[in-house]
């Protein structure tokens, strides 16, 4: 494939397709994968793992950002389908999206819940595990549960199985007893970390993290941190997170408390 493609004018669109190609040695090659009927399990792989290689390779590219921003723009959309659903069932965008930017948003994701370590552990192990075979989806969502000893069906469900989208909202905002406390509903089915950065009048910021596993079992959070002085406005999310709706994101306040 790095003979067929063709050149590219940037340095960027060069270690991007290059890494991508090199990439498919082990999907579909080391591991037999059937593109035809799930393209993800090999193009999805291609397109998160050089992530942070072309990162570092092409300065000032940011491949993670640019997946997650495409994907957002599509996700929810009529043309947006299931990632197990039959590739060659699938034309155009559909399959553009589901082969390729929404399962490798999904390993990213996947990456940032467990750890890099447990993930890089539980790939390698896959891979050892289905070395010249043909492994089916399942043989990868259960390869990673018995390795991690981890049930993570909670997560491949709406990432793989179901139609939806990701999308985090603030919905309510009190400052009680000194602290403040903010209300954080996710709208879609797709569970995403939350990244909340809080700004004060004077000059303060605080970033509070929350992994992607507070969705386990709820559709909804409380983040609760001290406060002293005014705060000036509450955003949630990160470039590298897909939402796609960023307007229920901010929270602007002009007052002296947010108290109701």
């Amino acid at each position: 494939m790095m003979v067929n493609d063709g050149s590219m004018d940037k340095l960027s669109e060069t270690v991007h397709v290059t890494s991508h190609e090199i990439t498919h040695s082990y999907f579909p090659f080391y591991m037999g994968t059937n593109e035809r009927k799930y393209a993800w399990m090999d193009e999805g792989w291609a397109t998160m793992i050089p992530f942070d290689l072309q990162a570092s390779l092409a300065p000032g590219y940011n491949p993670r950002e640019a997946i997650v921003k495409g994907y957002s723009s599509f996700a929810g959309s009529e043309q947006d389908m299931p990632v197990m659903t039959l590739s060659y069932m699938m034309k155009w965008n559909s399959y553009r999206f589901a082969s390729y930017s929404k399962p490798a948003v999904a390993y990213d994701q996947l990456r940032a819940l467990i750890g890099r370590k447990n993930f890089d552990n539980a790939l390698r192990e896959f891979i050892a595990r289905w070395n010249g075979k043909h492994p089916i989806p399942y043989d990868f969502f259960n390869t990673f549960n018995d390795y991690l000893k981890t049930d993570l069906n909670w997560f491949w469900k709406p990432w793989f199985f179901e139609k939806g989208y990701p999308d985090l909202a603030i919905k309510d905002v009190k400052v009680e007893d000194n602290k403040l406390k903010v209300l954080i509903k996710n709208e879609g089915n797709i569970p995403v970390p939350i990244e909340l950065n809080i700004s004060w009048q004077d000059g303060r910021k605080v970033n509070i993290p929350r992994s992607a596993a507070v969705w386990k079992d709820t559709d909804s959070t409380w983040i609760e941190t001290g406060t002293s002085g005014n705060i000036e406005k509450i955003e949630l999310g990160d470039p590298a997170i897909p939402d796609i709706n960023k307007m229920n994101n901010y929270f602007e306040l002009n007052r002296q408390s947010a108290s109701k």
